[in-house]
C-alpha cells in the first residue's frame, strides 16, 4: 500500500468488508449459541461482533471522507457512501442484540462468560450433500421408472472406458502442443528482453534519423503522478490539513494547560484557607483531583507524542514541497527539456561519428540505418509466426473440441464426432485384447498435420532467433562507438534522474497525506 504495487482504496474496502463478515459471522453464531440456551458463549459473540462492527463503520468512515473515484475507477462511485451505510446498519443491529443479552444475562441466566480465546472456531458450512448415483439407481422406485443402468443397456462399461482413454489421449495431444506454444513464445520473450531489442532499437533509430529530444519530453508514469496529486490537491491541499492540524493541537494545548492551571489555583486556595482558619474542614484536593490529574497527564503525553509525529510529517512536507510544486507546475515540461538539450544541441545529430571524415559518418550511417531495417524486418517475421501458431493451435482446439462436444441442436449441421467417434470399432474389436494401442494411434493421425505445422513455425522461429541475435551484435559494436552513444547515455541518464527525483516526491507526498490523515 502506497508503493504502487496495491490500490490503497482496494486495501482499504477490504479491510472494512473483512471486519463486516467477522461480525456478521460472530453474530449469527452468537443467535445459534443464544438459542441452544449457550447464553454467556452468545454474550461474548455479540460483544465481538459488536467490536468487529465499530472497526468496520470506523474504516468506512475514513475510506468515505478520503475516498476519489478517479483514483480507482475499477470501485463503483457510491463505494463510499455504500460501505458507510451498511456497516452503520449492521453496527446498530449488533449494538441492539448485545444490549438486549447483556440485560437478559443480568437479571436470569447469570451464565458465566468465557474469555473470546476460548470461544470454539466457527465451522464452514456445506452448502449441498453429494449423491452418488448408486444412490440414485439404488432407490427401487427410481428403477420402475427408468428401469435398471440405462448406460449399460445401450453401450457396455468397457467401451465408455476405453472412448475416455481416447479422449484423454487426444486431450494429451492438445496440452502438449500448447505447452510447446508457450515455451516458444517464453523463448521470444526471453530473448528479445535479454538482448534488449525492442528497447534498444529506438535508440538507434534516433542516432540515424538525429531525432533527440524530439519525442515528448515529459513520460507517462510522471504525468500520471502529475493528474493523480492534482485531483487529491483540488479536494483537500496538504498546507490546509497541516494548517488544520495546527490549530486543533493548539486548541487542544490551550484547553490542557487552563485544565492544570484551574488545578493548582484550587489546590493552592485549598491549602491557604487551610493556614488561615483552623477550623478548615474540607480534604486537601490532591487525593480527589487524583484521576483528574493522571488523566492530565495521559493527554499532555498523547499530545506531546502526535506533535513529535507530526513534526516529522512537517519536515517531510518540506522536503518534498519544492518539487511537488514543480510537478504540479507548467514548468515540468522544461525540467524534462533541459533533461534532454543539456546533453546535446537542439537539432543536433545523435550520429556525429567523425565530423573531419563525412564520407565515413554516411558510410557508418547507411550501415546502421541497413542494421536496423533488417531488424525490424525480422521482428515482423516474428510477429506473424507467432499469429499463425497461434491461428494453428486454434483450428487444432477447434477440431478437438468438435471430436469432444456433446450431442447439437437438430438445427445444427451434422458434427463431426459423428466420423471421429471409435466406439463402433471398440465394439468390433472389444474381443480383441491389445487393439486399443493401434486403433488409437491411427486415430490420432488426423492430427498430424496440425503438429507438423505448429513444429515448422517453431523451426522458422529458431532460425529468426538467431539471425536477431547476430544482427543485433553486429549492430550493437558499430553504433556504440563515438561521441553519438554518449550523448545518448548522457540524456537517458539525466532523464531517469529526473523520473527518480519525481518518484520520491510523490511517494513522500502519499506518506505526507498518510500521516495526516
Amino acid at each position: 500500500m502506497g508503493k504502487g504495487i496495491l490500490d490503497r482504496n482496494w486495501v482499504t474496502v477490504i479491510q472494512a468488508k473483512a471486519k463486516y463478515f467477522t461480525s456478521i459471522a460472530q453474530f449469527q453464531k452468537g443467535l445459534v449459541d443464544d438459542a441452544a440456551d449457550k447464553h454467556g458463549e452468545a454474550l461474548v459473540r455479540f460483544n465481538l461482533a459488536e467490536t468487529n462492527a465499530k472497526e468496520a463503520n470506523r474504516i468506512a468512515l475514513s475510506f468515505a471522507s478520503l475516498f476519489v473515484n478517479q483514483l480507482s475507477p475499477n470501485l463503483p462511485p457510491d463505494a463510499g457512501p455504500s460501505l458507510q451505510e451498511l456497516t452503520k446498519a449492521h453496527l446498530a443491529v449488533c449494538t441492539t442484540q448485545k444490549n438486549d443479552a447483556q440485560k437478559a444475562n443480568d437479571l436470569i441466566y447469570n451464565a458465566v462468560l468465557p474469555s473470546p480465546e476460548t470461544l470454539p472456531v466457527i465451522d464452514k458450512t456445506s452448502a449441498t450433500t453429494p449423491i452418488t448415483i448408486q444412490e440414485v439407481y439404488g432407490n427401487a422406485d427410481v428403477q420402475k421408472v427408468i428401469g435398471q443402468d440405462i448406460f449399460i443397456n445401450l453401450i457396455p462399461l468397457s467401451v465408455h472406458e476405453s472412448a475416455s482413454v481416447y479422449s484423454e489421449e487426444k486431450a494429451k495431444l492438445v496440452r502438449s502442443e500448447v505447452e510447446k506454444v508457450e515455451v516458444a513464445e517464453g523463448e521470444v520473450k526471453s530473448v528479445l528482453d535479454s538482448l534488449g531489442v525492442r528497447e534498444g532499437l529506438a535508440r538507434y533509430k534516433s542516432m540515424v534519423e538525429g531525432s533527440i529530444g524530439r519525442e515528448e519530453e515529459v513520460p507517462l508514469e510522471v504525468r500520471r503522478w502529475r493528474d493523480d496529486i492534482r485531483v487529491i490537491e483540488g479536494r483537500e491541499p496538504v498546507d490546509r490539513l497541516l494548517s488544520q492540524l495546527t490549530s486543533l493541537k493548539t486548541n487542544v494545548q490551550t484547553e490542557l494547560d487552563g485544565v492544570s492551571r484551574d488545578l493548582e489555583i484550587e489546590s493552592k486556595d485549598c491549602e491557604a484557607m487551610r493556614v488561615k482558619y483552623d477550623s478548615w474542614t474540607q480534604e486537601p484536593s490532591a487525593s480527589l483531583t487524583k484521576n483528574i490529574r493522571q488523566d492530565l497527564k495521559s493527554h499532555l503525553s498523547a499530545l506531546e507524542a502526535a506533535s513529535t509525529s507530526d513534526g516529522q510529517v512537517v519536515q517531510l512536507w518540506g522536503i518534498v514541497n519544492s518539487d511537488i510544486r514543480l510537478l504540479l507546475s507548467e514548468e515540468l515540461d522544461v525540467v524534462f527539456r533541459e533533461s534532454v538539450e543539456r546533453s546535446s544541441g537542439q537539432g543536433e545529430s545523435l550520429l556525429d561519428l567523425d565530423v573531419a571524415s563525412e564520407m565515413k559518418d554516411e558510410e557508418e550511417k547507411r550501415l546502421i540505418e541497413q542494421l536496423v531495417n533488417e531488424i525490424e524486418d525480422r521482428l515482423n517475421g516474428l510477429h506473424k509466426i507467432g499469429k499463425e501458431r497461434e491461428q494453428v493451435l486454434k483450428d487444432l482446439k477447434e477440431k478437438v473440441n468438435l471430436v469432444l462436444s456433446s450431442t447439437p441442436a437438430k438445427t445444427d449441421p451434422p458434427p463431426q464426432i459423428q466420423t471421429d467417434d471409435v466406439s463402433h470399432l471398440l465394439l468390433l474389436n472389444r474381443r480383441n485384447t491389445g487393439v486399443e494401442t493401434t486403433l488409437f494411434a491411427n486415430e490420432l493421425e488426423k492430427f498430424r498435420p496440425y503438429q507438423q505445422r505448429l513444429g515448422s513455425a517453431v523451426h522458422h522461429q529458431q532460425v529468426t532467433l538467431q539471425e536477431v541475435t547476430g544482427l543485433w551484435r553486429k549492430l550493437r559494436d558499430h553504433a556504440s562507438r563515438g561521441p553519438g552513444a554518449k550523448k545518448w547515455e548522457e540524456r537517458e541518464k539525466r532523464k531517469k534522474d529526473a523520473i527518480k527525483r519525481f518518484s520520491r516526491a510523490r511517494d513522500g507526498y502519499m506518506e505526507v497525506r498518510d500521516g495526516i490523515a
